[in-house]
C-alpha cells in the first residue's frame, strides 16, 4: 500500500509528564531548521533566546558592493552549517524530516501543532507529514526518537491520500526505547480532528505555542 505524497499522521499513546513533553518538544521542534511564523516579535523572541545558548543562528554575509555574491561565500556557508549540525549533536536536538513537531511556532493554518503537547498528551490527528516519505525514512526517525526518549509508549499510523484512504498504510510501536513496524494495512487509530480539533478562527497571534517562560525552561533543559 503506498504512503502517497502527503500522508496522514495519527499517533495515541500515553501522557508524559510536563518536563518530559518540554524536552521533547525542544529535542524535536521545527525552530532549528526553520522558525515559521508572521508573528515578528515572536520571532524575535525566539531568535534571542536561540542566541543565549551560542545557538549559531541564521548565516549572513554582507554583498558585494552593487550586488552580487561575496567571494568565499559558499565556503563560510558550509562551514556555518557545520557549526549548526555540531552544536545539535552537542545539544541532543534530533535531526527529523518526517516527524518534528511546532509546538514553539508555525504559520499553518491550524497553528502550532505536534505528536506531543505542552501538557505532556501524546497524540495527533490534524497534519499530514513531508511528501513522499519512504517507510524506512520514518522507521529511522521514530528510533531516533524511541532511543533519545526511552519513557515514551506511543502507536503511530500513516494513512495514504492525505488522510482519506479507508486504512493506514503503516502502524509503528514505540515503547521502552524500541520500534516496530507493521505494513499491514488496518484501521486508523482515529479520525481527523478527533484527537487535535484545528482552530474556528486563525490569525497571527495563534501562530504563537508557547510562552516566553515556557520556551526559557525548555532551553534551560538543554543547556
Amino acid at each position: 500500500m503506498e504512503l502517497t505524497k502527503w500522508p496522514r499522521l495519527l499517533v495515541r499513546g500515553t501522557p508524559v509528564t510536563e518536563r518530559q513533553a518540554a524536552e521533547i518538544i525542544i529535542r524535536t521542534d521545527m525552530i532549528w531548521n526553520f522558525i515559521s511564523t508572521n508573528h515578528h516579535y515572536w520571532e524575535r523572541v525566539i531568535r534571542a533566546e536561540q542566541a543565549r545558548l551560542g545557538y549559531p543562528g541564521e548565516f549572513k554575509m554582507a554583498r558585494k558592493p552593487g550586488g552580487g555574491t561575496p567571494d568565499g561565500y559558499w565556503e563560510k556557508f558550509q562551514e556555518h552549517e557545520q557549526r549548526k549540525r555540531q552544536w545539535h549533536l552537542n545539544h541532543g536536538i534530533l535531526d527529523l524530516q518526517y516527524l518534528s513537531n511546532e509546538r514553539i511556532c508555525s504559520c499553518w493554518v491550524g497553528g502550532p501543532h505536534g505528536w506531543v503537547s505542552w501538557n505532556g498528551f501524546i497524540g495527533c490527528s490534524t497534519y499530514n507529514v513531508g511528501k513522499w516519505p519512504e517507510v524506512n525514512e520514518v522507521t529511522e526517525e521514530w528510533t531516533d526518537i524511541a532511543t533519545a526518549f526511552p519513557f515514551l509508549d506511543l502507536r503511530a499510523q500513516l494513512v495514504p491520500d492525505e488522510g482519506e484512504a479507508e486504512q493506514a498504510a503503516v502502524t509503528w510501536s514505540v515503547k521502552d526505547g524500541r520500534v516496530t513496524c507493521s505494513e499491514e494495512p488496518s484501521r486508523p487509530l482515529t479520525t481527523p480532528l478527533d484527537v487535535d480539533p484545528m482552530p474556528v478562527i486563525f490569525d497571527r497571534q495563534m501562530e504563537i505555542g508557547c510562552t516566553r517562560r515556557q520556551l526559557h525552561d525548555a532551553l534551560e533543559i538543554i543547556r
